[in-house]
């Protein structure tokens, strides 16, 4: 249970253990608490940094580590996700109000890498002041991050095809190819979340392709969360919390109703 936050009745439970490790790493959400708290980007993103590093959470109007109460700039790496283009305006007020230089030109550490859905449909704003933006998936990304995190040296990522770095401008979007390796499912519950429940995404993308549907052409191609897996993302969830069912096209998942009663 947490014991940073300011307001005594707000509490969150966590569902992955905290590590020490020689790196911290931060994921920032430019929005409020709540918000961050209910999306899934952010929650896949603890999933895969949670259990090998000292990990920790921020917002909008939380400056300082939700887990730990340590600022920012104490963090090694720092993780964006944004799903919102006027939200790029929000993350480069955190890196102000924090003290963080945000040219990356002028900054040496920490390194800060940005992705979501509005990074890979339109990463060029921000690339003045992050060190790499990722266009794509984070499952298929974080490995190739994490494993550089020794002697961090940026012009590795000028060779990624899914790396725009202030010297490298095209880049070309990765996904899995199955949800079989899916993270994307809540890794702590916040009672003032937004939404008041634990989430999985069962589905990516979405199979009717309306042409006025970031959501669809970001994510493509469609793809769904097979059973197995989604009985274990959900296996660490506590029974006295709601699930639900996060996705482009939720009903057009072919095991729908499986899934329905196995939530």
């Amino acid at each position: 249970w947490l014991e940073n936050i300011k307001n005594r009745d707000d509490k969150i439970e966590f569902y992955i253990p905290f590590v020490h490790s020689k790196y911290k790493c931060a994921i920032v959400f430019p929005e409020y608490l709540k918000n961050a708290a209910s999306n899934l980007a952010v929650h896949t993103l603890y999933r895969i940094l949670a259990p090998q590093f000292f990990t920790d959470i921020f917002s909008l109007d939380s400056l300082t580590g939700i887990r730990t109460g340590l600022k920012l700039q104490d963090f090694d790496f720092i993780f964006f996700t944004i799903d919102y283009e006027p939200n790029y305006v929000n993350a480069i007020q955190i890196l102000l109000k924090t003290g963080i230089e945000p040219l990356a030109s002028k900054r040496i550490r920490p390194i800060i890498i940005g992705g979501g859905a509005a990074i890979s449909s339109n990463p060029y704003p921000l690339r003045p002041y992050f060190d790499i933006l990722a266009i794509g998936e984070s499952e298929v990304i974080m490995p190739e991050i994490v494993e550089h995190f020794e002697n961090f040296d940026i012009d590795v990522f000028n060779e990624k095809i899914w790396a725009v770095t202030w010297e490298k401008r095209e880049a070309k979007r990765v996904y899995l190819s199955s949800l079989s390796e899916s993270q994307s499912a809540s890794a702590f519950y916040y009672n003032r979340a937004t939404f008041k429940m634990n989430l999985v995404e069962v589905s990516r993308s979405c199979p009717n392709r309306c042409r006025f549907c970031l959501l669809s052409y970001n994510s493509l191609p469609p793809r769904w969360l097979p059973t197995k897996r989604f009985e274990k993302l959900i296996v660490s969830f506590p029974d006295y919390h709601d699930l639900g069912l996060v996705g482009g096209s939720v009903l057009d998942h072919p095991e729908i109703e499986e899934l329905i009663k196995l939530s």
